[in-house]
């Protein structure tokens, strides 16, 4: 089951993607020339092509738009491809991929990403390896939500481990996000423009059609036999709803979260 056509319709992550980028808009630091961009994890393109791009306007040579899995960006060219967008199925987790990417960009963002990536550390020192001397990188952790607490259940359970390795799926960030963000991202070489978090509020119209493609993005997915797929959607959904506030039909939900904002410039 491919899920990319349901997440490129939802509209809140796209909403609140921009609320965010606009708050900090006066915090980017632009280069006197075009510039080439990177993003990471760009899923079905629809953020990247709506909000993202929107944004960088005028200061954008070329916008490299990168997803580690392979549906999502076949759906992205497909789908939200446009002139001066590339998307290319490339993983910042890899070493070669990032060697190949050593250097190249002025500005790097990953908007709703990191929080999947286990490992923090490695990730911040790729995004260091990528980025120009001088170059910044935005963004935005959901160092607690409904997803996390969904999986970090399942881990708990004997129910799917017998299909499942037991593992790290999200990032920890301690008790005080801002603060271990903030010292880890400064021992690996960047100085800091912004770090805030913040506990936000979100309502989720069709919340089933929100979260299905979240759980579709689980690493381990095609280790759970396929008759059994569609029962392990639901206890993810299930327990997504459990955690969240219902407010009314059809299916709308608020969902509480934790939320990081990082701006930080490579030192030169």
């Amino acid at each position: 089951m491919d899920y990319s056509d349901m997440w490129c319709k939802t509209t809140a992550s796209k909403n609140l993607a921009s609320a965010i980028l606009n708050k900090h808009r006066d915090s980017f630091k632009w280069k006197n020339y075009k510039e080439n961009i990177l993003e990471i994890g760009c899923g079905d393109g629809s953020l990247t092509k709506t909000v993202l791009y929107s944004f960088i306007g005028d200061h954008v040579q070329e916008l490299v738009a990168i997803d580690k899995l392979d549906y999502m960006c076949n759906y992205a060219k497909a789908n939200n491809a446009m002139e001066g967008i590339e998307y290319r199925f490339k993983d910042a987790m890899d070493a070669d991929h990032v060697e190949e990417m050593k250097g190249q960009f002025d500005h790097i963002f990953a908007i709703f990403v990191a929080h999947w990536i286990p490992d923090t550390k490695l990730f911040f020192e790729n995004i260091h390896k990528m980025l120009k001397p001088d170059g910044q990188v935005f963004m935005v952790f959901l160092d607690d939500n409904v997803v996390k607490t969904s999986f970090n259940k399942q881990m708990m359970e004997k129910s799917w481990a017998k299909y499942t390795p037991i593992k790290q799926v999200f990032g920890e960030y301690t008790e005080n996000p801002e603060q271990y963000i903030n010292d880890l991202l400064q021992k690996i070489g960047f100085e800091i423009d912004v770090c805030e978090h913040e506990i936000a509020s979100v309502v989720i119209e069709n919340f089933a059609d929100f979260i299905k493609p979240l759980i579709q993005m689980y690493d381990d997915l095609h280790l759970i036999p396929s008759e059994l797929q569609e029962e392990f959607f639901q206890y993810h959904l299930k327990n997504c709803r459990e955690a969240c506030t219902y407010l009314r039909e059809p299916d709308v939900y608020l969902q509480t979260y934790g939320q990081t904002v990082v701006l930080a410039t490579k030192s030169v």
